[in-house]
């Protein structure tokens, strides 16, 4: 094989979603289109992913074809060697970290829980490093709840255990 032809053979990075769904929503329009791609995923949360987005992969010679017909759009990231690739995040998430309602009543409700069973079976002294660490997440989570804050790892978790994930 010559050079070139190894060239449009490498596999690139075409787009990356925040959900797994939207991911194989997306990998569908190229099944359709008879695009051979690569779904990579990383899902251990409840459908979304918590360390690295879902990724379509595509051959290079169809980069062009997929991004048009995913209508990529967004900023450029660099993956593998990559030239570059179009990121997409949708539906959108609050940057911000803004709790809905729901999230903070269940923030509130989850350290109310986790100090519960703190002082229910770590309450003898038995375990004080872990009735310290375990008490100190519950009022790290119920200050979030007051904040109407959380980082975006907790807002994810308390936005699938309420319901309010995609």
């Amino acid at each position: 094989m010559s050079e070139q032809t190894d060239q449009k053979l490498i596999e690139v990075a075409v787009a990356q979603y925040v959900y797994r769904h939207d991911a194989e929503f997306a990998a569908g329009f190229l099944d359709h289109a008879d695009i051979p791609y690569r779904l990579q995923i990383d899902d251990p949360a409840l459908g979304f992913t918590v360390s690295a987005p879902a990724t379509i992969w595509v051959r290079a010679m169809d980069l062009v074809t997929a991004r048009e017909l995913l209508e990529v759009s967004g900023e450029k990231i660099t993956l593998r060697g990559a030239a570059s690739v179009e990121r997409r995040s949708s539906p959108p998430l609050a940057g911000d970290g803004r709790l809905t309602v729901r999230e903070r009543v269940l923030a509130v409700a989850v350290s109310g829980g986790v100090l519960w069973m703190t002082i229910r079976y770590l309450g003898d002294g038995t375990g004080l490093i872990l009735s310290g660490v375990a008490t100190t997440v519950a009022v790290a989570i119920f200050l979030t709840a007051l904040l109407g804050r959380a980082p975006q790892a907790l807002k994810r978790f308390l936005g699938a255990l309420s319901g309010s994930a995609p």
